[in-house]
C-alpha cells in the first residue's frame, strides 16, 4: 500500500461504501440458520473496516466483534459505535494469524472481498487456522471474495459508483486489475477515490498485491486446512443462484462450516524479551551484562592529594603533576680486586673528554684436554663411527647396476641343480625352481647326490638299488655272467 491508502482515509472510505446493508446482512443471517446447528447470537467481524456489517449485526442484538489492521479504521468504528450506543469490541490484528481474548463465536464473516489480500497459500491456511481457533463446536464462517468465470474478460470490467453524505462526494473506482502474476496467481489491484469536500478536490489512490483465487483451489485449500467444509456457496448475495449454475457470477460467497480443531499455535515471547532479543547484536538471546567487579582499595600517594587538594574553582580537574624519578640506590662497595695489566693500561690511556674507555672483551678459556685414554669410548661405539667414515660420500656412490641374475651351487650338491639369486633395491630375494624329476633306476646317479627317497617299490629293486650305490653288480647281473 502507498502512503495515499485508502485505508488512511475512514471517513471517505465509509461514504463511498454507505449503501444500507440491510439486505446483505439478511442473507448472512440466512445462510447462518441453514447451516448453523443452532442459533448464532455472536459474529466475529474479519478485517472489519468502517464497520458496515459489525454496526449493523450490533443493532440487530447480536453480541459483536471486529479486527483490522488499520488503526483509523478501527478508531472511526469506535466513534461510531459510541455515537449510536452500540457495543461493538475492536481489536488490532493481522488477518493472516491473530489471537484474541475472546473465543467462541458462533459465526464469522470476511467481507469486501479482503480474502483476496491473502496472496500465498501459507497466509490463507494460518488465516483459517485462527478464524477456525475463535470459533465453537460447528461454527460457521461467510467468505466473500472475487474469482475468474470469463476467459475473455478474466479480471471483469472496473466498478465505479459515487456516494454523497454531509457535502462530501466520493467517486469510487474499483476491480481493476493490473499486472497479472501467472506463476503466483497475483495481480495489482488499484483503488481510487475522487473526493470532494466542501468544494476541495482531492485524489486517493491504492495499489495493493492480491491474490485471484479459482473456485475448484478454493475448495482444495479448504480441505487441505482441516478444520472447515464446505456447506453452500452462492453468486452474490442471493440464496436463489447456487454456484453450480450459469451464467456465473465472478463474486462468491461461501459458507464453511468448522469439523476440527487446529493445532495449537506457536508460543509467542513476552513483549519485554522481545524488545530484549530486538535490542540485542546477535538477536538470538538476551546480551549477558556483566556485573562490574569491585575496585582494590588504593591509598593515594601524597602527590595526587596534593594534586587534587590544589584544584582551581572553575571545575577543571587538576593535572596531575609527574613524579619524581627516584635516584637509584647507591651499589654495595665491591670486594677489591686487582685489575689486570691490560684494563690498568685502558684507563691509563683515556682522554681527557671525559668518555670512558671501552673494555677488551674478554678471551674464552678453552677447555682443557684430556688425555684420550681417559675420554676413550667403548669399543661398540666406535664401530659405528668407523663405519660412517668409511662409507662413501653421495657424489663418491656408484650407480647401483641394473638388475643381473646370478648363480651359485650350493654347497654340498656341486653337480646338484643351481639356485637363481636376485638382489633389487638392497633386499635379497631368493627363489628355488621346483625339482627335477628323480631319474630312472637305471640310470647312476650322481656322485656325492643323496640316496632317493623310498618309493614304494618291490623289495627286489631296492636289493638292487643298495647294491648299486655300494659299487657292486646285482645278483641277476652276476648270475648272467656265470652262465
Amino acid at each position: 500500500m502507498t502512503a495515499h491508502s485508502v485505508y488512511k482515509h475512514p471517513r471517505y472510505y465509509d461514504v463511498a461504501f454507505g449503501w444500507e446493508p440491510g439486505p446483505e446482512t439478511d442473507f448472512l443471517q440466512a445462510a447462518f440458520r441453514r447451516a448453523a446447528p443452532g442459533e448464532v447470537r455472536s459474529v466475529l467481524d474479519v478485517a472489519c473496516g468502517s464497520g458496515r456489517f459489525a454496526l449493523e449485526f450490533a443493532r440487530r442484538g447480536l453480541s459483536v466483534a471486529g479486527l483490522d489492521i488499520s488503526p483509523e479504521m478501527l478508531d472511526y468504528l469506535g466513534k461510531k459505535a459510541a455515537l449510536a450506543e452500540l457495543p461493538v469490541e475492536v481489536f488490532v490484528r493481522d488477518m493472516r494469524d491473530f489471537q484474541l481474548p475472546r473465543r467462541g463465536f458462533d459465526a464469522a464473516v470476511c467481507m469486501t472481498d479482503s480474502f483476496g489480500y491473502l496472496v500465498d497459500i501459507a497466509a490463507i491456511t494460518g488465516h483459517l487456522h485462527s478464524v477456525a481457533r475463535h470459533l465453537g463446536n460447528r461454527g460457521i464462517y461467510v467468505v466473500d471474495f472475487g474469482t475468474v468465470v470469463d476467459p475473455g474478460h478474466p479480471f471483469g470490467l472496473p466498478e465505479r459508483w459515487e456516494m454523497t453524505r454531509d457535502e462530501v462526494s466520493v467517486s469510487f473506482t474499483g476491480n481493476q486489475w493490473e499486472d497479472y502474476d501467472p506463476v503466483r496467481q497475483t495481480v495489482t489491484e488499484v483503488l481510487r477515490m475522487d473526493v470532494s469536500d466542501q468544494g476541495q478536490a482531492q485524489v486517493i489512490e491504492q495499489r495493493a498485491l492480491k491474490r485471484v483465487i479459482y473456485p475448484q483451489e478454493f475448495l482444495a485449500l479448504v480441505g487441505v486446512s482441516g478444520v472447515f467444509e464446505l456447506a453452500e456457496w452462492f453468486q452474490g448475495f442471493d440464496l436463489e443462484r447456487p454456484f453450480a449454475m450459469p451464467p456465473y457470477h465472478r463474486r462468491i460467497i461461501a459458507v464453511l462450516r468448522k469439523i476440527g480443531e487446529p493445532p495449537p499455535p506457536p508460543p509467542r515471547p513476552q513483549p519485554d524479551a522481545a524488545d530484549e532479543l530486538a535490542r540485542s547484536p546477535r538477536g538470538d538471546r538476551r546480551p549477558r551484562r556483566r556485573s562490574p567487579s569491585p575496585a582494590r582499595p588504593t591509598q593515594p600517594r601524597p602527590l595526587e592529594q596534593e594534586g587534587h587538594a590544589s584544584g582551581d574553582a572553575g571545575g577543571k580537574s587538576p593535572r596531575r603533576r609527574p613524579q619524581a624519578k627516584q635516584q637509584p640506590q647507591s651499589p654495595s662497595p665491591a670486594r677489591p680486586t686487582q685489575p689486570r695489566p691490560l684494563e690498568q693500561e685502558e684507563h691509563a690511556s683515556g682522554d681527557a673528554g671525559g668518555k670512558s674507555p671501552r673494555r677488551r672483551p674478554r678471551a674464552k678459556q678453552q677447555p682443557q684436554s684430556r688425555p684420550e685414554a681417559a675420554v676413550a669410548p667403548p669399543e661398540s661405539k666406535r664401530e659405528p663411527e668407523r663405519e660412517r667414515e668409511e662409507r662413501p660420500r653421495p657424489d663418491q656412490r656408484k650407480p647401483r647396476a641394473a638388475v643381473a641374475p646370478s648363480v651359485r651351487l650350493p654347497a654340498g650338491r656341486p653337480d646338484g641343480e643351481p639356485i637363481v639369486e636376485y638382489w633389487a633395491r638392497g633386499k635379497e630375494d631368493k627363489w628355488q625352481p621346483p625339482r627335477a624329476p628323480r631319474p630312472a633306476v637305471d640310470e647312476p646317479p650322481a656322485a656325492g647326490d643323496q640316496p632317493p627317497a623310498p618309493t614304494t617299490k618291490t623289495r627286489r629293486s631296492r636289493r638292487r638299488r643298495k647294491k648299486t650305490d655300494e659299487g657292486t653288480p646285482p645278483e641277476d647281473s652276476a648270475g648272467g655272467q656265470g652262465g
